[in-house]
């Protein structure tokens, strides 16, 4: 995967799917890819890990089927550890790397890791620079308004991080005090926008319904939803239909429970049955966000411990007045 052909696919398709921790594990992405995304990438892999071949690491980075291009995020603070995984992941084929800058987690900040690179812009700089110096497939960058509200750098970052050699910047909305709570800052990603002239994916607030006002907003190249996608593969078609100006047909309930029970083997299958389960606890209620009778629903999900628990639940959801409902 060449830098040309990767902008390209961006260009048509406006669309990449985000690395979320927890989430985006090798189930999900199974799950993601019978949705033909033009984008799909892992959840973030620590530098360290992948040159020390960490057996859990590995694991995370199995690629799942289907002709997307497959990303792996890929975070640290070191240049030279950074540059020597960024080697092996290419050598394992994957088509684009993603160099995590806007991580909030405690114990990643704590190491300068994430988002606490955006506070070093020389350091974020190196990083870049080894990384894109000995490695061919494009490499990309997730960041984050600035690091606090007080010091949004975004723009000035993203200016030295496309002169060291990045193919595209996610960009998201809000700064590092905190996940969740702050106003996205649609404004400053419209600013790095027009600062640089690789392409900008707007992050941060996507929704099914809202990526062409974002993506005029902001003037980026693509939209990148968040946590809408926990749960909601069909976002994907729905965010592609809506750019297209075509008409989505929502799943009905028997293509929704079709997915989740594939959603469910993948995972017993990848982490085995009573960790698959215990995995989908929380991946569960979140395909029926609002089904009435939802703290019932989560009450029943929280102790369920094997496959079959997981599909008498299933049964157990209905249309009502064309609302999900649980009884």
């Amino acid at each position: 995967m060449n830098n040309v052909s990767f902008v390209k696919i961006l260009k048509q398709g406006k669309l990449l799917l985000p690395p979320l921790a927890g989430y985006t594990d090798y189930p999900f992405r199974c799950i993601l890819s019978k949705f033909d995304p033009p984008f799909v990438c892992t959840e973030m892999v620590n530098a360290k890990a992948v040159i020390n071949q960490n057996e859990k690491t590995m694991e995370m980075i199995q690629k799942e089927p289907g002709d997307h291009l497959k990303g792996v995020q890929l975070i640290g603070n070191n240049p030279d550890n950074m540059q020597e995984a960024a080697i092996i992941l290419e050598k394992k084929g994957f088509d684009f790397i993603d160099i995590n800058m806007g991580c909030t987690v405690k114990k990643v900040i704590s190491k300068g890791q994430g988002a606490a690179l955006m506070k070093q812009e020389g350091l974020a700089v190196r990083i870049v620079e080894q990384i894109c110096s000995i490695i061919l497939v494009p490499v990309t960058v997730k960041m984050r308004s600035g690091f606090s509200e007080n010091n949004k750098n975004a723009v000035s970052l993203a200016r030295k991080l496309e002169k060291a050699g990045v193919s595209a910047i996610t960009v998201h909305g809000r700064s590092g005090e905190r996940k969740f709570g702050i106003h996205v800052d649609y404004d400053i990603i419209k600013k790095v926008s027009h600062s640089v002239d690789i392409p900008v994916i707007a992050n941060g607030g996507i929704t099914k319904t809202n990526a062409c006002e974002i993506l005029e907003k902001t003037k980026a190249y693509g939209v990148m939803p968040g946590r809408n996608l926990i749960g909601n593969p069909w976002i994907i078609p729905q965010i592609q239909k809506t750019l297209s100006h075509e008409e989505f047909q929502p799943p009905s309930l028997n293509e929704k429970k079709s997915i989740i029970q594939k959603h469910l083997r993948f995972q017993c299958d990848f982490y085995g049955e009573s960790n698959g389960v215990t995995r989908f606890r929380t991946i569960f209620p979140k395909y029926f966000r609002y089904c009435h009778n939802l703290n019932s629903l989560k009450d029943e999900v929280r102790v369920m411990s094997s496959y079959s628990d997981v599909l008498n639940i299933l049964d157990r959801i209905y249309i009502d007045d064309c609302k999900y409902s649980f009884q």
